[in-house]
């Protein structure tokens, strides 16, 4: 039962993650602009784009879909995350460090 149950949560999970096509009404702001008034702890909300973002919006009647928590940059010494300044959660990956181009392709 917990294969079938694994099985249809891991389909299920990448269905919903699926991006969809959305118009956005306002630009995204500029990575410069952006990184100049963050500060370690900052939270950073999100518009995101796939189906779980449309759920959680609509059913939070918010705007926004997504957070992720600004760290700063912390893995100076690794350059596969030299640009890795966010925490977030994902539902396929987990709780990962990211970037800020992994946010600008929602936008």
């Amino acid at each position: 039962m917990n294969k079938i149950a694994n099985f249809l949560g891991q389909h299920l999970a990448r269905y919903l993650s699926q991006n969809i096509r959305q118009i956005g009404l306002v630009p995204a702001t500029s990575e410069q602009k952006l990184l100049a008034c963050l500060q370690p702890g900052d939270v950073f909300l999100v518009e995101g784009h796939t189906r779980f973002s449309t759920a959680i919006q609509y059913l939070t009647q918010s705007t926004w879909s997504h957070s992720a928590m600004f760290v700063g940059y912390r893995w100076p010494n690794d350059p596969a995350k030299a640009d890795h300044c966010f925490i977030e959660a994902d539902v396929k990956q987990g709780v990962r460090s990211v970037g800020l181009k992994e946010f600008h392709q929602l936008q």
